[in-house]
């Protein structure tokens, strides 16, 4: 089924925390922290949409699934030696979680940094949520580094990137999406050790 995916704007932060919320709290009832309810708030998400980086998916009316994609994040990937599209708020209402819907909005993500001119995509994930990175696995994402944060209510996080650049024909093909481009911001510090290959 073909998707609309626009861009969210200011008056949508509450929304959208409500759902990361909500996402978060049936997370830690299976036993899974990747966010933690409560901890992003309208405040802080405000600058990401009103830079125009927060894309979302509508269904009557409700936002039922997003997606951020920043060209930088210095806080959790350090200083970046190539341009990317760094993805964040990846993220479907589990009342309209259909199969593959994570996935097409993920490639939706990758059509989109693709079509600003940028040739690698680079997200990250709790370490522990070992779900999560096999999901990004089988995506196409390769682990390239691990980050301990020094502040308490951040869990240390598995870095993963994807290359763009053999993937141009099947990223230009899909004309079911609808693109709404923009872009820049940061997030917090710490130190990083190489996973191996």
């Amino acid at each position: 089924m073909p998707l609309h995916v626009e861009t969210a704007g200011v008056g949508d932060a509450e929304e959208i925390v409500a759902l990361r919320d909500r996402i978060a709290s049936w997370l830690l009832d299976r036993g899974v922290r990747q966010w933690l309810p409560g901890e992003m708030t309208a405040e802080r998400l405000r600058p990401w949409l009103a830079a125009g980086q927060v894309h979302m998916v509508r269904h009557q009316g409700r936002i039922v699934a997003t997606v951020a994609v920043l060209s930088e994040d210095e806080d959790v990937w350090w200083v970046q030696d190539e341009p990317a599209g760094c993805v964040h708020l990846l993220m479907v209402d589990r009342a309209h979680a259909e199969p593959g819907l994570g996935r097409r909005l993920l490639g939706w993500a990758e059509r989109h940094v693709w079509a600003r001119g940028d040739r690698i995509v680079r997200l990250d994930a709790v370490l522990k949520n070992t779900r999560l990175r096999a999901w990004y696995r089988a995506a196409g994402y390769r682990e390239v580094s691990t980050k301990h944060f020094d502040r308490t209510d951040w869990c240390d996080a598995v870095l993963l990137e994807r290359r763009l650049q053999d993937e141009a024909r099947s990223l230009s093909n899909r004309s079911m999406w609808r693109t709404t481009p923009r872009a820049p911001v940061r997030a917090i510090s710490a130190t990083r050790s190489k996973l191996p290959s």
